[in-house]
């Protein structure tokens, strides 16, 4: 093979190279990027949350059905001007206490 086209490839191997380097690092970047949204949205969520938990479990210490307590603390919610949450919501921040 000539010293020209061996060259070529040369150069083209290191250019395919360098550009899946750049799109590997720039996925790195989204990826990071994404995680780190994620743990703010859960942050957000738990400070949202943090009332109606302590709520939750004031009434489950007072003796109160976790079913019982649930729905009231889903009505405080709405009667606070929040949303209705959906049943698998209320589940998944309000559980059952005996796991």
């Amino acid at each position: 093979m000539s010293p020209i086209v061996e060259a070529v490839g040369r150069s083209v191997s290191r250019a395919r190279q360098e550009v899946e380097a750049l799109q590997a690092a720039a996925k790195q970047r989204r990826v990071a990027g994404g995680k780190s949204r994620n743990a703010a949205r859960e942050a957000e969520a738990a400070k949202f949350w943090e009332p109606y938990l302590e709520e939750y479990r004031k009434r489950l210490a007072s003796g109160q059905d976790y079913l019982v307590a649930r729905d009231a603390v889903g009505r405080l919610m709405v009667n606070d001007g929040h949303t209705k949450r959906s049943r698998p919501t209320l589940r998944k921040w309000l559980p059952d206490p005996s796991g």
